[in-house]
């Protein structure tokens, strides 16, 4: 397993700008980010028991094998991993760097009634973002890929 702390020395001045239960996302350039999955060795995993820190190994291995065989033909403004990332000892994969997206808004901040008004933004403008993620959802679906979820980042 790695060390969180000597894979971001790869990085010249990494900066969090988020973190889940499984990763930890750094921007790592001014139009780059990598995701960096915790081992199971990390201490957020230190109350799990050995069969679960198993699956959390076993899941990586499945995520990389899954990423290798991302869809490379989907539309535009997907974004995809651009590169796998790996320990340089064991040459484990870690997680994966991917393009950043400056300005993006977060879609449930269109809920708030302030923040509308606050920013401008009409009914008229809420239905083009949404039939645009529907006409991204169509070609992505078109393609056999399935979207897990929707994340806030």
């Amino acid at each position: 397993m790695y060390n969180l702390d000597s894979i971001l020395t790869n990085f010249n001045n990494p900066t969090l700008i988020g973190q889940g239960f499984e990763a930890f996302v750094y921007q790592i350039g001014p139009n780059k980010l990598v995701k960096l999955y915790k081992p199971s060795t990390h201490s957020d995993f230190q109350v799990l028991s050995k069969a679960e820190k198993q699956s959390i190994d076993f899941r990586l291995n499945q995520l990389e094998f899954k990423l290798k065989s991302f869809p490379k033909n989907l539309p535009s403004n997907v974004i995809t991993p651009q590169s796998l990332f790996y320990t340089n000892d064991t040459k484990d994969f870690i997680g994966y760097t991917m393009p950043f997206v400056k300005n993006a808004k977060i879609l449930y901040t269109y809920k708030g009634r302030k923040y509308k008004k606050d920013n401008k933004i009409t009914l008229i403008s809420i239905l083009k973002t949404l039939r645009a993620i529907h006409k991204t959802l169509k070609a992505i679906h078109k393609e056999q890929v399935v979207v897990g979820d929707f994340n806030a980042m």
